[in-house]
């Protein structure tokens, strides 16, 4: 299920653009996400803790919060009406260091629905297999999803 995060989060900063708390999105806001990616050992192994933090800036069309195990912020980071397909990326939401409001409402309020409602009726990611209907995909197509 899809979470629409309503009201304000502890620690929330406002409703105006700049920083905000997950609680201040709204579904359709442009978003700018600061997170902590898993290092895939990039880097020579250190004593430095700071070393081992992979930090990622993420930008998209926030669209919910989702998972079973733990939550997961979704934002849509690219879209293609004419194949009705978009590129999402889901941020775990305890790796999330800071959210920044862009724009409210930055698309078109019938794409929004159409999107929406995609990543509410796919089901949580499997490893390994494609699940039938709309389905979050791994391995070359991963990322990508069809909406009606």
């Amino acid at each position: 299920m899809v979470e629409e995060v309503g009201g304000r989060a502890a620690g929330s900063r406002g409703c105006g653009l700049g920083e905000v708390g997950l609680g201040d999105l709204r579904i359709g806001d442009a978003v700018r996400v600061h997170w902590l990616d898993a290092s895939e050992a990039t880097r020579p192994l250190t004593e430095a803790h700071r070393a081992f933090d992979t930090p990622i800036r993420s930008y998209g069309v926030f669209l919910g919060v989702k998972g079973l195990r733990t939550r997961h912020l979704v934002i849509a980071k690219e879209i293609i009406e004419v194949d009705r397909t978009f590129h999402y990326n889901v941020i775990p939401v305890g790796m999330i260091e800071r959210v920044f409001l862009l724009r409210r409402g930055d698309l078109d309020p019938d794409l929004l629905r159409h999107l929406h409602e995609t990543v509410a009726r796919a089901p949580v990611k499997r490893f390994g297999r494609r699940l039938s209907g709309p389905a979050l995909v791994t391995g070359r197509q991963g990322g990508w999803m069809s909406y009606a």
